[in-house]
């Protein structure tokens, strides 16, 4: 697992393991958006985390750029029998997961270092 500090930039924080790639910060303001953001789009979508049809419940779940990791904590909760990987650049996901719930820091942009 990449481990990455914080970069700030008065007076926001960027990652410092990729420099300049983020367009938001990930500070604490920027996670309380991107909670309130999904928040938002579950009322718009009903409370409905994807909008795809399946014909069974899923086995294992990717959330690629999984930011705050909100999405795949409520996917994990929802489909308790399948695996979810939540995946970022950044290191802000909760500390407190679902057995079923993964945070992994990588770049999708290379070649992936998390294992299946």
């Amino acid at each position: 697992m990449r481990i990455c500090g914080t970069v700030s930039q008065t007076p926001l924080k960027f990652p410092s393991n990729h420099p300049g790639i983020l367009l938001s910060p990930n500070d604490e303001a920027e996670r309380d958006h991107l909670n309130f953001y999904h928040a938002v789009q579950m009322e718009i979508w009903d409370k409905q985390l994807f909008l795809g049809s399946l014909t069974e419940k899923p086995h294992r779940v990717l959330d690629c750029g999984t930011g705050t990791g909100i999405w795949a904590l409520d996917m994990a909760h929802q489909s308790p029998s399948a695996e979810v990987i939540g995946v970022d650049l950044s290191s802000i996901q909760q500390t407190w997961v679902y057995p079923n719930v993964r945070f992994e820091i990588d770049d999708l942009d290379q070649e992936w270092i998390f294992t299946t």
